[in-house]
């Protein structure tokens, strides 16, 4: 998909809808900013191999299953086939994490203990331009360099850092993860260690939004407050139910703000007359708690006991 055929099919998309707005989810195409697109290379993929599998073919690349067309909203009717996402590829689950060192990722634990083995982490699965055209990724033929699991000893556990905010009670839904090997051709993002970001700050979040490949952005995201007890306020967001692990990027500070972990999103599904959904946004969307702050990491104790290679994934 080009850029003048995206623009179309916005058009198209907003006429359909009539009063609705348009849709916000991005294709990495969509923009020429260096530092969203870095975070988009950043995000990786979990994939729970639970439920998918990551193949290996004779090529020896690796090829995501299964896979079905993304045709049905979560409601149950069939989307819209003037919807910009109708057909495109989605998963039965997975999550979003951020390369924040040159073998640690930054995700969202939901849990404690966390289960490390459990996932595959997948770089690279977003579209990009190739001769001038938007091109999605192949997801029958992932690159080897581009599929990393979690670091493990000889017994097959996890030997990886430790570091898990996942609280009931407490702001903050953090985990670090250890690679089995360094991540090849990616640029860490550092991560907020103290201060807090400005309101008038510019945000943009990355996430596999709705379990939904490849990876889409949403690049005005509002922020109100990050000192709020009930974690950071942001509003505008793209994120819809499965993006847990999105990385909210402040685009002036340069650094990782926070991760999505609970819903916030102004994109919904409109119900039209024929009984299907169409997908479209709201936004401004209202402010909501996100997740806390992602600064909550670096007051653990056991941050102090991570290597410094984590360490150096803080800003100073």
């Amino acid at each position: 998909m080009n850029k003048r055929f995206a623009i179309s099919l916005a058009l198209v998309f907003v006429s359909l809808c009539g009063e609705c707005s348009a849709q916000v989810m991005e294709e990495a195409c969509a923009t020429n900013d260096p530092k969203i697109l870095d975070l988009f290379d950043a995000t990786a993929y979990m994939v729970n191999l639970t439920s998918q599998q990551l193949t290996l073919n004779s090529d020896q690349t690796y090829a995501l299953t299964p896979l079905v067309p993304f045709t049905n909203s979560p409601y149950g009717p069939a989307l819209d086939p003037a919807s910009p996402y109708y057909g495109a590829p989605q998963a039965p689950a997975g999550r979003s994490a951020v390369l924040i060192s040159g073998n640690t990722l930054l995700a969202t634990a939901h849990t404690v203990p966390f289960a490390y083995i459990y996932y595959a982490y997948v770089f690279g699965l977003h579209a990009q331009y190739i001769g001038g055209v938007c091109h999605y990724p192949d997801l029958s033929h992932i690159p080897a360099q581009n599929v990393y699991l979690a670091s493990t000893g000889s017994d097959g556990q996890y030997n990886g850092v430790v570091l898990n905010t996942h609280s009931p009670t407490v702001p903050g839904d953090f985990v670090v993860i250890t690679l089995n090997r360094p991540v090849v051709g990616r640029l860490p993002m550092a991560v907020r260690k103290s201060g807090f970001a400005s309101p008038q700050d510019r945000f943009a979040i990355v996430s596999f939004s709705q379990r939904l490949l490849p990876a889409k952005g949403d690049f005005n995201v509002l922020h109100v407050d990050e000192t709020s007890p009930a974690g950071i306020q942001l509003a505008n967001t793209s994120m819809l139910p499965g993006a847990s692990g999105a990385p909210v990027y402040n685009l002036d500070a340069g650094v990782i703000e926070t991760l999505g972990a609970y819903s916030t999103s102004c994109v919904y599904f409109y119900l039209e007359q024929n009984g299907m959904y169409l997908m479209t946004s709201n936004c401004p969307g209202a402010y909501a708690r996100t997740n806390g702050p992602v600064t909550t990491i670096s007051t653990l104790p056991a941050f102090h006991d991570a290597d410094l290679i984590f360490r150096a994934a803080f800003e100073p």
